[in-house]
């Protein structure tokens, strides 16, 4: 849910098109990602 509501949020504020929308949200979920695997290593 929370991957699909960030696709139209950042597609919406940055006016991307699909493919743009993808590229971004991917790269936002593997910060996230990698953000929340080092939260779990400290």
């Amino acid at each position: 849910m929370v991957q699909q509501t960030l696709a139209f949020r950042l597609q919406d504020v940055l006016n991307l098109s699909g493919v743009e929308t993808a590229q971004y949200t991917g790269w936002a979920m593997m910060v996230s990602a990698a953000s929340s695997l080092l939260m779990q290593f400290t």
